[in-house]
């Protein structure tokens, strides 16, 4: 298996945003899903055919209604998971 050196890979905003949604992160920090549907045409298509071409995502199946299922390779959540935010520390005493 070869292993991408994630400080080198660039990508946008929206394409990080596509990654984080496929894996459902959100401010819980975790997540078990790992898929995203996209149409075969438009902004969302070309960034997620643009994260298979690097390797951050893989094309999964197609579905009814024109959409392909995309999922995040190990590369792409390890990408996602080191640019999540730090959580934000409570100060003693503060309320959740």
């Amino acid at each position: 298996m070869t292993t991408k050196r994630l400080e080198f890979i660039a990508i946008d905003s929206a394409q990080l945003d596509i990654i984080q949604h496929t894996l459902g992160i959100g401010p819980s920090r975790t997540t078990d899903r790992n898929y995203f549907a996209a149409e075969s045409q438009g902004d969302d298509f070309d960034n997620v055919e643009a994260l298979v071409a690097i390797g951050l995502m893989v094309k999964g199946r197609d579905i009814p209604g024109g959409l392909t299922y995309y999922h995040a390779t190990d590369e792409g959540r390890a990408l996602v998971e080191a640019n999540q935010p730090k959580p934000k520390r409570r100060k003693k005493g503060a309320k959740p």
